[in-house]
């Protein structure tokens, strides 16, 4: 039977252990979940192939990094207070050395991130916007670094005071933090002034980048939206801390949330990076489709073109070349192609002039197997022709050799001049 002396303390009036412990414990658990994630968009990150230099490489490496040791100091902060103290009702009242740590390594995250993401909005910006880059570079340099160091002041002075006896007592406790709350409301002031100036500052230098282009323009959209998400999911969860640490001080409400900023901000920062493959398999598809529309021209369009600019934004979806209709058959009037675009815009596609020939014309044709321009090209007369349309064979006898060969009628380039 227990006695009076082994029994742990009462509880302090007005205790509530899911207001002490629940956050903390729940934070714990997500910030866990997210690390995984983290570790997953890592992984596929270094399995993407993209052609990043190798200093970038280094620097997700210690984002992650980082990110594992935010994870352990949250695991032992949790276990101080709910196992090791979990009879030490105060305990709360007195952060553990590996709290104040933990608020170190998470501002070095985030600093980082947005390091990484105010030189997005310098490469954005276009040279005759320079000053207005710098200007937003320098702003968001600024509240980072202040944030910073808020963050490391903060820690500091409270580690420092650990060792005053006076700061033991409750009330006197409580008093002290209260002089001092004034560093934690700035560090997060400051970093949510930061994320919003990136969001906006990215979304307004995306949107000046629309060409007129549906695809592009459609590519820009979902560039902005990456931005945003970026930007209001880590201030979100900073003005959540904000807003319970200013509502109840003395419990650990906003702790369940500080938690997890710096993996959140980590798997924004990773999410932002992956996205790239996915434009890039978008990209690919729509080439595939492109030359898929290409390969069911009329074999004499393809063989007979008169090529317009690389990048033509004037024209918009679904314009055709002129104002003809559009007929498969290479019969009456010209085949106006669709033009097809690609990454910076419409690239370019042929006008053809479709060109039907007859047995005895003379023609230009490249080889068997030849399909490319740097291929050299014969001459010589047709002597005979079998099917029609697109599945016609041409039998020609070359001017040189006089040997005659059958070609499809792809490998046509035009009349012999």
């Amino acid at each position: 039977m227990a006695t009076s002396d082994t029994m742990p303390p009462p509880p302090p009036p007005h205790f509530d252990p899911n207001l002490k412990y629940g956050p903390a414990f729940i934070g714990c658990i997500i910030a866990g979940i997210l690390y995984g994630i983290a570790c997953n968009q890592t992984y596929s990150y270094y399995k993407g192939r993209f052609q990043d230099p190798k200093l970038m490489r280094i620097f997700v490496y210690t984002l992650l990094l980082l990110e594992t040791t935010h994870l352990v100091l949250t695991i032992h902060v949790c276990y101080f207070y709910m196992i090791t103290n979990y009879d030490n009702f105060r305990s709360t009242d007195n952060p553990t050395w590996s709290f104040l740590i933990q608020m170190v390594v998470e501002t070095m995250t985030d600093v980082s991130i947005r390091g990484f993401f105010a030189r997005r909005v310098w490469i954005l910006a276009r040279p005759q916007s320079r000053r207005l880059a710098w200007a937003l570079v320098l702003c968001i340099g600024a509240m980072s670094l202040f944030a910073f160091s808020c963050s490391v002041a903060l820690t500091s002075r409270t580690y420092m005071s650990l060792d005053s006896n006076a700061t033991h007592d409750p009330n006197v406790r409580h008093a002290w933090f209260n002089q001092v709350a004034y560093l934690l409301y700035a560090s997060f002031g400051c970093s949510v002034v930061g994320d919003m100036f990136i969001a906006v500052s990215m979304c307004a230098l995306l949107s000046r980048s629309r060409t007129g282009a549906i695809e592009t323009d459609s590519i820009i959209d979902v560039l902005v939206l990456y931005a945003m998400a970026t930007g209001l999911s880590t201030s979100l969860g900073e003005i959540v801390c904000f807003i319970s640490y200013a509502v109840r001080k003395h419990d650990l409400i906003f702790v369940g949330v500080y938690f997890t900023l710096s993996t959140l901000s980590l798997n924004s920062f990773l999410a932002s990076l992956n996205a790239r493959s996915a434009f890039r398999n978008r990209e690919r598809a729509r080439t595939a489709s492109a030359m898929m529309v290409l390969n069911t021209l009329p074999p004499s369009a393809q063989s007979s073109a008169d090529t317009h600019t690389l990048f033509d934004s004037s024209m918009k979806s679904g314009e055709a070349f002129s104002d003809g209709p559009l007929h498969r058959d290479g019969t009456s009037e010209d085949y106006h192609p669709r033009r097809v675009q690609g990454w910076l815009g419409w690239k370019s596609v042929q006008r053809v002039q479709p060109k039907s020939y007859s047995q005895g014309d003379r023609v230009e044709y490249r080889p068997i197997g030849g399909t490319s321009d740097n291929v050299t090209h014969s001459t010589g007369e047709i002597v005979r022709i079998e099917g029609d349309g697109e599945e016609a064979k041409y039998t020609i006898r070359n001017d040189n050799t006089g040997k005659e060969t059958t070609y499809q009628s792809m490998n046509i380039v035009g009349p012999a001049q």
